[in-house]
């Protein structure tokens, strides 16, 4: 992998940002404390749940959002995929209890309302849990599954579509327009800018981020008005990122003065087998195209370079 275009180490003093917070009221035990849960095989444990009873049924994880539990201090919190919630757990051998939940009250898409529903009335049916290094499965008492759970990865970044909210000063996408972002796991960034696809190599240590050049495609889109405006702008922000904060459901990147220079939401997974092919996925293709791009020495490429595009002949391997 090429080497990113070297920054300064901009670590500082900061507030931490959070992409998304939750106040509720946590339900406590009768004794107005949370259970002690320091020996259950549940606590510190993080899932991202794959399927959810629904009726009759066990139904797959809308892709489109992401459903959470966290287990800590005898709370169990997360999304449901719709809303966030918390909820005390107690746990007594194989054997698992939930408190009430207090939940946020956003109004969210038909679908995830849906699953949101059903993975509230599945937690309350639960009675009885099987862990394992690779899945968590909760059960009623006659042992069906109400939810399964697969653990979360380390970095919540990679493999996932993330949708731009906004950009530099609070600018939010023009209607009828993506802006895309996405990480992979092997060092390369992609996603689409509004008009153009983009790809860059990049870097990170900790909460620290360093993106190198970045390659975008050369269409000049028209409509709507401003295309082209707003994808000039957001590159720029991009290119001022050298910090991030992620966690499952949003994504903020964060200039050198400690400013947020743009937010995402989760759009999706990308891919779960990231040894399989791109599928059709118009942010893995591209990163498949930024590849070739970076493998073929005599192609032009226009990279982002210090807020200005700048098109750079590659030499050849073996000149004539």
């Amino acid at each position: 992998m090429r080497t990113p275009a070297t920054r300064t180490n901009h670590r500082r003093s900061r507030t931490p940002f959070v992409a998304l917070s939750i106040v509720v009221v946590v339900a406590t035990t009768a004794c107005g404390q949370s259970e002690d849960t320091t020996g259950s095989p549940l606590e510190g444990s993080r899932w991202e749940m794959t399927s959810v009873r629904d009726g009759d049924a066990l139904i797959a994880a809308n892709p489109t959002t992401i459903a959470t539990a966290v287990f800590s201090n005898g709370q169990a919190s997360g999304s449901t995929g719709c809303n966030l919630y918390q909820a005390p757990y107690s746990v007594n051998s194989d054997s698992i209890t939930f408190g009430d939940p207090a939940q946020t009250g956003s109004a969210c898409a038909p679908g995830h309302t849906v699953q949101g529903n059903a993975f509230i009335r599945a937690m309350q049916a639960t009675e009885r849990f099987v862990i394992s290094a690779d899945s968590l499965e909760l059960t009623d008492a006659a042992g069906a599954a109400q939810i399964m759970f697969r653990p979360v990865s380390e970095s919540p970044l990679t493999w996932v579509a993330w949708q731009l909210v906004w950009y530099g000063g609070g600018t939010s996408p023009l209607e009828g327009t993506q802006i895309s972002l996405a990480f992979r796991d092997d060092g390369l960034l992609t996603g689409i800018a509004g008009c153009n696809s983009y790809s860059a190599d990049y870097q990170i240590d900790g909460d620290q981020l360093v993106i190198g050049a970045i390659a975008r495609t050369e269409m000049a889109c028209m409509h709507p008005e401003g295309v082209m405006i707003q994808e000039t702008g957001y590159l720029s922000a991009l290119d001022r990122a050298v910090a991030f904060t992620a966690t499952l459901t949003g994504l903020e990147l964060i200039d050198a003065d400690g400013t947020r220079v743009a937010e995402y939401r989760f759009g999706g997974r990308i891919r779960d087998d990231v040894s399989g092919a791109t599928d059709g996925d118009p942010d893995l293709e591209e990163a498949e195209n930024h590849r070739n791009r970076r493998a073929d020495r005599n192609v032009m490429t226009r990279t982002w370079t210090s807020g200005r595009l700048a098109t750079t002949p590659r030499p050849h391997d073996n000149p004539k």
